[in-house]
């Protein structure tokens, strides 16, 4: 399964690139200066005097590092890290001893013969990924990276209440419907398959399948034990789902009451409670996969969010968002603002188990642009280191 996981191609160009020919000539000059590992502050080109002997002289040529990159001061020296980096397998970043931080990152964009990793799940031995092909394969990375094995076939899955179980998803008979089978980490069905009227699952509960049904246009729990449906609350049929807990369950939909501006979080327990968390004016939540991640006590979380002129129209910044799930109180995380034509690149995030810090990948498909790896402590600054690649997919951080 090597040739899944590495060496995979770039991803899709955006909108923004595709009209940006005029900035070839500095990205350029950008490549020379990250490979040569300088990083100067820009000096103009200043003309001298001519003489009459001499050609004109100009000053050396910009050298300053690329503006997308995450701005912060060193990654802490407490601090080692793991990382499974597309396009170049498992690499290290070392900060000094102390406690280690395991990331593993799998590329969600296009790999080679036209498969692609869909969704990522992580499981108490390591991490599940649903990758597309001929019917579908599930695929297991142990916690150490170490192995890579097959345990299923499927096109996409779903986590499930328990860390150990995993829901496999596939086509129903009916339209609006999925097929839905539960497995543990080595394969094994532990039920179904069986039909649910979720044309779209988001992740399991201890209440049910939380996913969005066509029929009821809203999003639903389903009970697999009784067959039953509860509704949680309306939505959009272009609803995304950000992500979510054993209780907790985050997303946005394009309706006319949120227009992606807005975040809906639902408490899913013995009552099921629904608020709506409005961004900061002018943001919406990014249409990157994976731009949201709660932390794992439910108490945070953290978002991917655009600002654009006006709704359709170019993007004009991205950051990442940090939200407070009990009070709504929403901040950039510093370090995060990214303007203009930088703001197209790829934002990854993942919390620490314990929720007290927030970690964060940037990645650019332009050759020999490193990028780089951010920690954020919540109350301090951001921890930036630079990764061994130009491009690093989603991450999903896993305990030591």
């Amino acid at each position: 399964m090597s040739d899944i996981l590495e060496n995979g191609p770039r991803r899709p160009k955006s909108r923004l690139r595709y009209g940006a020919l005029i900035l070839v000539g500095a990205a350029v000059v950008a490549i020379i200066a990250v490979r040569a590992g300088q990083h100067r502050s820009p000096e103009k080109k200043v003309a001298q005097p001519v003489s009459r002997t001499a050609a004109p002289y100009f000053g050396p040529a910009p050298t300053a590092p690329p503006a997308h990159q995450l701005k912060g001061v060193p990654l802490g020296r407490d601090t080692q890290a793991e990382l499974l980096l597309a396009g170049s397998g498992l690499a290290t970043v070392d900060a000094g001893s102390g406690n280690t931080n395991s990331v593993f990152a799998l590329n969600l964009q296009a790999l080679q013969r036209g498969s692609f990793i869909t969704a990522l799940v992580r499981l108490h031995g390591g991490v599940a990924a649903s990758v597309t092909g001929v019917g579908g394969s599930v695929l297991l990375l142990n916690n150490h990276g170490s192995t890579v094995r097959t345990i299923a076939s499927a096109p996409l899955v779903a986590a499930a209440a328990d860390d150990s179980d995993l829901w496999l998803l596939g086509a129903a008979g009916d339209a609006g419907s999925t097929a839905i089978t539960r497995i543990d980490e080595s394969g094994r069905v532990l039920a179904g398959p069986t039909d649910i009227p979720l044309g779209t699952v988001y992740r399991g509960t201890p209440a049910g399948l939380v996913g969005y049904s066509a029929r009821a246009q809203a999003v639903e729990v389903w009970n697999t034990s009784t067959g039953k449906a509860t509704r949680i609350a309306a939505a959009d049929p272009h609803n995304s789902y950000l992500d979510g807990t054993a209780d907790t369950v985050a997303w946005t939909d394009d309706s006319a009451a949120c227009h992606l501006h807005c975040i809906r979080v639902a408490q899913i327990g013995d009552r099921i409670s629904v608020r709506t968390i409005t961004l900061p004016a002018g943001y919406l939540v990014s249409a990157q996969l994976g731009a949201g991640a709660i932390s794992r006590d439910g108490t945070r979380l953290a978002v991917v969010a655009d600002e654009t002129a006006h709704r359709d129209g170019p993007l004009a910044s991205r950051a990442v968002l940090s939200v407070d799930l009990a009070s709504g109180a929403t901040r950039i995380v510093p370090g995060t603002a990214f303007a203009g034509e930088a703001a197209d690149v790829r934002l990854s995030l993942a919390w620490d188990p314990d929720g007290r810090a927030l970690w964060i990948a940037d990645s650019d498909d332009r050759d020999a642009i490193p990028a780089q790896l951010g920690r954020w402590p919540l109350g301090g600054p951001l921890e930036v280191t630079t990764t061994r690649t130009s491009e690093v997919g989603t991450i999903l951080r896993l305990d030591p």
